[in-house]
């Protein structure tokens, strides 16, 4: 008998030297080539049902106020996604055992 169990969608949004790590890792990464770029695939896949919609830390306070627009039920699944450089490795050990 199978269990219950609830498939995790992740969507990672950044450059595509940043997105490296996790690439094979079963996530769906979309390349961004600038914080306009990630601001229109941002509200793509916002309206797509994701778990989690991680954004590059180089381009999240740039579209910060993009983000802020849409409502609470789509605000709470967009989350940060930090760089190398940052060295808050965290959130990518995280995704890495999902």
């Amino acid at each position: 008998m199978l269990n219950n169990c609830r498939t995790m969608k992740i969507c990672i949004i950044g450059r595509h030297e940043s997105l490296k790590a996790v690439r094979n890792k079963g996530f769906n990464c979309i390349d961004a080539a600038n914080a306009d770029e990630a601001g229109r695939t941002l509200r793509d896949v916002s309206c797509k049902d994701y778990n989690s919609i991680y954004v590059a830390e180089e381009f999240y306070d740039t579209i910060y106020s993009a983000v802020s627009e849409y409502c609470m039920e789509v605000r709470h699944r967009i989350k940060l996604f930090p760089s190398y450089k940052s060295g808050d490795l965290g959130i990518i050990r995280e995704l890495m055992i999902l």
